[in-house]
């Protein structure tokens, strides 16, 4: 897919996917319907990042559940939701009668069991080892920047037991951020923000709400400081740039009528 590894290509996806999604389910889009959903989900179910699809699920969820007087009145979202979820469970059915031993329920069960190496090496790892780093350094101010390759490269290869000349590092944005500048810079990191959130007022726009939860939750099981996506995600989040996903206070359509467009 052109990128270094799925789960980059599908955080790369990801703000196209809610910009397209939200179109489709306000009916400001000319795409066919069955088509648009066709290129939106057929990137996730190819790259199969659990990661990314699971913060993006929990991302539409929390949206969801935060706005559901709102979303629920339109009848192409109910529509959408019934439909998915009908098929959703049929496909799941199908899947658990006749092929039980399939790689997506290996998978998930790996990741659940802690046998996923490329799972737990993202979470629960990540944060163990930048523990480890810490112990060796100030665990207030961290090892400082570059210093995982220097002072961290023995804890990592034998907790992974490398023989091999490898670049190691920290996949995971918040525990690399915990292991650099420590636990002040690690407070630090959620305090900006939840402010920008608040200052910004993200909960007024579906598109930058949707986008904040994702990349919120992705950055404790994925991402790098340096992951400019990620970068570009957090803008989007914090800036009003898509006022056709704005959320009208107290009107039933829930969308800003903008010139030259129809809400459901």
């Amino acid at each position: 897919m052109l990128t270094y590894e799925p789960s980059y290509y599908s955080l790369l996806f990801t703000p196209f996917f809610f910009f397209f999604l939200l179109q489709y389910f306000f009916r400001l889009n000319t795409i066919h319907g069955g088509m648009l959903l066709l290129m939106l989900f057929l990137p996730y179910i190819l790259s199969f990042s659990i990661g990314v699809t699971g913060a993006v699920l929990l991302a539409v969820i929390i949206t969801w559940i935060i706005h559901f007087r709102k979303l629920t009145v339109k009848k192409r979202i109910a529509n959408a939701a019934i439909t998915g979820g009908v098929i959703f469970t049929s496909g799941m059915l199908v899947l658990v009668l006749f092929f039980r031993h399939n790689t997506i329920f290996t998978r998930i069960s790996n990741i659940f069991s802690g046998q996923d190496s490329s799972g737990k090496g993202r979470t629960v790892d990540a944060f163990l080892l930048a523990g480890r780093i810490l112990n060796d350094k100030n665990e207030y101010w961290g090892i400082g920047l570059g210093q995982i390759k220097i002072i961290g490269d023995n804890i990592i290869r034998n907790y992974y037991l490398y023989n091999m000349d490898i670049t190691v590092t920290i996949p995971n944005a918040a525990a690399e951020t915990l292991a650099i500048f420590g636990w002040i810079g690690f407070l630090l990191r959620i305090l900006v923000e939840l402010f920008l959130f608040f200052y910004t007022r993200v909960w007024t726009n579906y598109y930058r709400l949707l986008l904040f939860f994702f990349i919120f939750i992705y950055q404790f099981s994925g991402s790098f400081i340096t992951n400019v996506a990620e970068y570009v995600i957090w803008i989007l989040a914090f800036t009003n740039i898509f006022q056709q996903f704005d959320i009208k206070a107290g009107d039933k359509n829930t969308l800003v009528r903008l010139p030259a467009q129809e809400t459901a």
